[in-house]
């Protein structure tokens, strides 16, 4: 199947190899599947194993951080293209992802890298690496101390330096961001906010990081013809440009790819083969 977009593959990424799309769709990949960020099963049910993410060997890998918000279907794209699952299994199968989820793909020695999937919308301010919330004190009380009196401003400067904190141990040593927006859930003004101040925060922290958009779900019957998944990633594009102009920031200086995916036709594969 054709590809609707055109997009260069990523030359930046050390350890990583161009796999093609056929490459990634008919090899085995048995990547393991981190759970509650210490424990890992593979898809073939093997016995679970230990993963120290902060081995210099694992840290030192490309890391792919996946975000977007809840039921968008990034934990889907992961067992499909990684797992060889279904595309129906994973109506399912799968529960939504509650915690960070983190993976080591060892496919080949030339593509090796890690796989961060964020639990929808819990990659904002105060969601730190171990899945707990990372907010300042006077928090549960709505900012108001034991004394009656609004802390707030006192606590601003404390929960910037928290968020910098944040966006340095998340964003500065990821090779790429691939934002997963739900093509079927419009609309989207929402999401794409969220997407500007991820994206915002991201570059900030990690100027050479590549930021990739799939617009998913372009199945079913809302994208019957090809015009309408082209009208509706043009639709994307538009959005995204006025959020990052309204934010003060340029569309060109942070270049950004868009991908039309489906878990259900080879446009996944494809789109993921571009990223790694």
């Amino acid at each position: 199947m054709g590809s609707p977009y055109q997009s260069v593959p990523n030359s930046n990424m050390p350890g990583m190899m161009g796999a093609t799309a056929d490459q990634m769709d008919g090899a085995e990949m048995d990547a393991p599947i981190l759970l509650n960020s210490s424990f890992i099963g593979t898809a073939g049910g093997q016995e679970n194993n230990i993963v120290d993410f902060d081995d210099p060997r694992i840290a030192s890998l490309p890391r792919i951080l996946l975000m977007g918000p809840r039921r968008a279907g990034k934990t889907s794209i992961q067992r499909v293209v990684f797992h060889k699952m279904s595309p129906h299994e994973t109506l399912f199968r799968l529960e939504a992802t509650q915690m960070l989820e983190r993976a080591v793909v060892d496919h080949t020695p030339l593509c090796r890298f890690t796989i961060w999937d964020f639990p929808g919308d819990q990659y904002e301010y105060g969601y730190d690496v171990d899945g707990t919330g990372a907010g300042g004190a006077g928090e549960e009380n709505g900012g108001v101390d034991g004394d009656g009196y609004n802390d707030d401003n006192e606590q601003q400067p404390q929960q910037q330096q928290q968020s910098h904190d944040y966006d340095d141990q998340i964003f500065s040593k990821a090779t790429a961001l691939i934002f997963v927006l739900d093509a079927q859930d419009e609309p989207y003004d929402h999401v794409l906010q969220s997407f500007t101040d991820t994206v915002t925060r991201a570059v900030r922290a990690n100027p050479t990081i590549a930021v990739e958009v799939f617009v998913h779900k372009v199945d079913g019957e809302l994208f019957l013809s090809d015009e309408a998944k082209y009208d509706c990633r043009r639709d994307v594009m538009q959005q995204v440009a006025d959020e990052l102009a309204d934010a003060g920031l340029s569309h060109d200086a942070i270049p950004i790819s868009y991908h039309l995916t489906s878990i259900y036709d080879h446009s996944v594969f494809e789109a993921f083969s571009r990223v790694v």
